[in-house]
């Protein structure tokens, strides 16, 4: 039997990531073992997991690769859920002291106002785009990956995000479709009139030479930049070098009281998430006992 490959075949419903994760858990398990992970003692399984880490989120990826193994064969898993389930303890322990000092470090909204001002006065009409929609729109970094186009009818690609500059109306277009959730919360349009936005994007245009379209996160003669080099371009041009994660944390936890779902809806609307989520994992203050 191989148990991997037999596995493998029946995870038609599993995403490409979930099944790489499954396997790397896998193989680094199954490697220092004299069996298979099916037929091994749990106990075996969960000595191997603390030699191979010490990260408690490490551990908890390769005991839920076990899992996932030996509940497709029937075999037990009781004590590897037990021990799944301490490491979740031990994981939210140090996420709270994390987002504890976040909270005391992590500058407010109105020291990211003035970090907009500066970049619009020192006229970095890239960074100020980047900036004004990572903290307007509550965005991921790949919802920056966009084309800047001057008419609606260009934006054709299904796969891309735009920024589509309206000739008349004094107003922008914020579309869109490549975004981490969009299987869930489907295209996403977004105006906005904010002169010294509409300021910063036409300024940026023309100082690419004025033609369309104009790719945002780009380098040399409007080449695209590479995913894997997105989170770190950003994160040149943002105050601190703050990641967009760290920036929406901020903005969810300046809201003290929970129970405002005006602002919470917002947000969620904006970044394609719920608002049981931002609470949760973006929420500094938010404990989960």
């Amino acid at each position: 039997m191989n148990e991997w490959e037999d596995f493998e075949k029946a995870q038609g419903h599993l995403s490409k990531h979930s099944i790489r994760s499954y396997k790397q858990s896998y193989n680094r398990i199954s490697d220092k073992l004299d069996e298979s992970i099916v037929d091994a003692k749990q106990k075996d399984i969960l000595d191997i997991v603390k030699t191979l880490s010490e990260s408690p989120n490490t551990k908890t990826q390769l005991i839920n690769g076990a899992m996932q193994i030996r509940r497709f064969y029937n075999a037990d898993v009781n004590k590897l859920l037990y021990a799944r389930e301490r490491l979740k303890v031990r994981i939210q322990e140090v996420k709270d002291a994390v987002n504890d000092e976040k909270f005391d470090t992590l500058p407010n909204a109105s020291e990211l106002k003035k970090w907009l001002n500066k970049l619009f006065s020192e006229e970095r009409w890239r960074d100020y785009i980047i900036n004004y929609l990572l903290i307007t729109f509550n965005t991921r970094n790949k919802d920056l990956d966009l084309q800047i186009i001057d008419n609606k009818r260009k934006a054709k690609d299904k796969n891309m995000n735009y920024l589509v500059v309206r000739p008349k109306g004094g107003s922008i277009a914020f579309i869109r479709r490549s975004y981490k959730t969009v299987a869930t919360y489907g295209e996403k349009t977004s105006d906005f009139t904010s002169q010294k936005a509409l300021h910063a994007v036409r300024e940026f245009v023309k100082e690419k030479g004025g033609e369309y379209p104009l790719f945002l996160l780009s380098t040399g003669h409007n080449k695209r930049i590479d995913e894997t080099s997105i989170a770190k371009f950003i994160r040149a041009r943002t105050l601190d070098g703050l990641s967009e994660s760290d920036i929406n944390k901020m903005q969810v936890s300046t809201i003290e009281k929970l129970n405002d779902f005006r602002l919470l809806k917002k947000m969620s609307k904006n970044r394609g998430t719920s608002v049981d989520n931002l609470i949760t994992e973006y929420h500094l203050k938010f404990k989960n006992k």
